[in-house]
């Protein structure tokens, strides 16, 4: 791993907005072909809600040029709140939670949507799993509204936003990107999006750190939990990596129980 080992914390003011896992397996017709009936009476005490969409795929005939459209259904269990989230297509199953405290939390509501999707579909393996933690800073709440981003940032993350030249200048169309491999031989990365945003409500200048991490190979049921605790432990410390020693004092930091 290319980032330097921290201690894990929990943020009081946590700046996480979103967090989502997926994985990905070979096409199961059933789910295609009828209702999730024994997958939402296995999760409903805690995703009563449902909404059923269908998502589009376009398939264009090469021979007569007729193009040809075929929707897939998606089924989508909440929460009463609809914080958490369970999404369920015919080669995916996602949690997603829009109130992240921490891992322990995280990881048990998935290993039970794990174990009703084997129960009832036994997929053979998992082709991908992902692991995303999107970051949005506020400088407003943190009392650090005067502060600039390159006071907050690692260098190497801020970029341009650290040249006084340029600073008062720029647009919030200030992004970046890159890819790190985790695990040598292994396939396995982390994807990290970065850059300004704006709030919508407020019209503030917000910063946003969303990483990615994924196996891009076909996996074994049962080392899901070590990849995905592996993945975790890696997310603190590239967003550790990402900040400065002031921004993350200013977040108040937290030894877990």
């Amino acid at each position: 791993m290319p980032f330097p080992d921290s201690p894990r914390i929990i943020y009081k003011k946590n700046p996480l907005v979103e967090v989502l896992c997926q994985v990905q397996f070979s096409t199961l017709l059933r789910i295609e072909s009828e209702k999730p009936t024994a997958f939402q009476e296995a999760i409903y005490e805690n995703y009563p809600s449902l909404e059923e969409k269908e998502s589009l795929t376009v398939e264009v005939s090469t021979d007569d040029g007729i193009v040809k459209k075929q929707t897939k259904p998606i089924y989508e269990f909440s929460t009463e709140d609809g914080v958490w989230k369970v999404i369920l297509a015919s080669d995916t199953l996602t949690l997603q939670t829009l109130k992240y405290t921490q891992w322990e939390e995280f990881s048990g509501r998935l290993g039970l949507l794990i174990d009703a999707l084997q129960e009832i579909y036994r997929p053979k393996f998992y082709s991908r799993i992902g692991l995303r933690y999107k970051d949005i800073i506020k400088r407003s709440i943190l009392g650090l509204d005067d502060k600039p981003w390159n006071e907050l940032l690692n260098p190497a993350v801020v970029g341009v936003l650290g040249n006084e030249d340029i600073h008062d200048d720029l647009t919030n169309e200030v992004n970046g990107r890159f890819v790190v491999a985790l695990n040598n031989g292994k396939k396995e990365y982390a994807h990290v999006q970065h850059g300004l945003v704006v709030n919508k409500e407020t019209s503030e200048q917000c910063y946003l750190i969303d990483a990615d991490f994924f196996v891009d190979a076909p996996t074994e049921i049962g080392n899901t939990n070590d990849i995905l605790s592996t993945f975790n432990r890696k997310s603190g410390r590239l967003f550790r990596w990402c900040i400065t020693q002031s921004l993350h004092e200013s977040m108040e930091p937290e030894t877990p129980d």
